[in-house]
């Protein structure tokens, strides 16, 4: 008699964990578990509104395209509107790397315009000015529902490799 009520309590405490409903759980516990950008439902988290750190590398405005891109990535650089090409050749989410940057940019490929650049005018320039065909390095905070890409820092190479 004493075993049972214990063994349906172990139950629902296994299904509530499982099922993430963790709401009587002390909140250091929950402080501990750690929050990943995009959940792993249908939409793959598209719609999630905490950004996460993404590194992009690639060429801006490629005058010849390259078959081992990752995606093409049509962006907006802050409020000047004007749409550029963004060929990724790699990406990276450093803080979560068993998450796929891949799946990240098949998400965005419904969109006509996938990112909208936001930063500091010194950086947007960088990107704005920089020429067709440029190796360039992007690394900014990425939120998935509003495709904004904040930009933390810029890499621009010039032909000749040097920054």
């Amino acid at each position: 008699m004493c075993g049972t009520p214990l063994t349906v309590l172990c139950r629902t405490v296994v299904l509530m964990v499982i099922s993430g409903t963790c709401a009587l759980l002390p909140s250091s516990v929950l402080a501990q578990v750690p929050v990943l950008p995009f959940g792993l439902g249908p939409d793959g988290g598209e719609n999630s509104r905490a950004p996460f750190r993404l590194i992009l590398r690639g060429v801006l405005n490629p005058t010849s395209p390259n078959p081992e891109r990752m995606a093409l990535v049509p962006l907006t650089v802050g409020t000047y509107r004007e749409v550029y090409q963004f060929e990724v050749r790699t990406a990276a989410i450093p803080d979560y790397p068993q998450e796929s940057p891949r799946q990240v940019l098949r998400n965005l490929t419904k969109y006509v315009v996938q990112m909208h650049l936001a930063g500091t005018k010194e950086l947007l320039s960088k990107v704005g000015q920089a020429y067709p065909g440029t190796p360039i390095t992007v690394e900014g905070l990425f939120t998935p529902r509003s495709r904004q890409f904040v930009i933390l820092s810029v890499d621009v190479f010039s032909l000749d490799g040097h920054p």
